[in-house]
């Protein structure tokens, strides 16, 4: 009887260790969110928009919402050009997001109510945040706009209104003159 334990152990073993295990989370849902742009959550609650051009402008809240408690986080992958309006409004549960240097706009209450976001870094290429995206994110300690091109920018108003936490933002190479509307960005509303 003890043979055949030690077998039947160090078959298992070997099952487990030799199997390929398959790491991919299952997709949850998906659907269109562009002309040419795709979304998918997965079972981890990644969020992924894929393909090339813009994301369409909600306005309200996307086809995704009932969905909006599993997402944790956002990855918009190369090609996508913007962040759609009121895209991930009030998704609270997201701890991350991951945009692209393709990503020139991010639309008005893009991530507004986003409460479990801590940070965001802001890619190079980013040239418009409309009023209000980063709003509500009451979570949102540290903003880092040290990687815009500064010559590229031009409207940032509201950025992070209601954004109480907001310890650190990183403005070390941030040039203001291209800027057309810089108004209550930071220190009326963040603090």
């Amino acid at each position: 009887m003890k043979k055949f334990s030690l077998l039947l152990t160090v078959f298992v073993l070997v099952l487990v260790f030799l199997l390929p295990v398959n790491a991919e989370a299952a997709t949850v849902a998906s659907g269109q969110c562009g002309d040419n742009a795709t979304w998918v959550l997965d079972s981890s609650g990644t969020f992924t928009v894929s393909g090339p051009g813009e994301m369409y402008e909600v306005g309200g809240y996307p086809v995704w919402t009932s969905h909006i408690p599993q997402i944790k986080k956002v990855v918009i992958q190369e090609g996508i050009t913007n962040v759609g309006a009121c895209s991930f409004l009030e998704c609270s549960a997201i701890t991350e997001v991951s945009l692209p240097d393709t990503v020139t706009y991010i639309d008005y209450d893009a991530f507004a109510g986003c409460t479990g976001l801590t940070a965001i870094q802001f890619p190079e290429s980013l040239e418009t945040v409309s009023v209000g995206a980063f709003s509500g994110c009451s979570g949102l300690e540290e903003l880092d706009l040290s990687m815009f091109d500064t010559t590229l920018v031009q409207w940032m108003q509201s950025l992070c209104a209601g954004c109480t936490k907001v310890k650190k933002i990183n403005v070390e190479t941030f040039d203001t003159s291209a800027v057309k509307n810089f108004s209550y960005m930071f220190f009326i509303i963040c603090f």
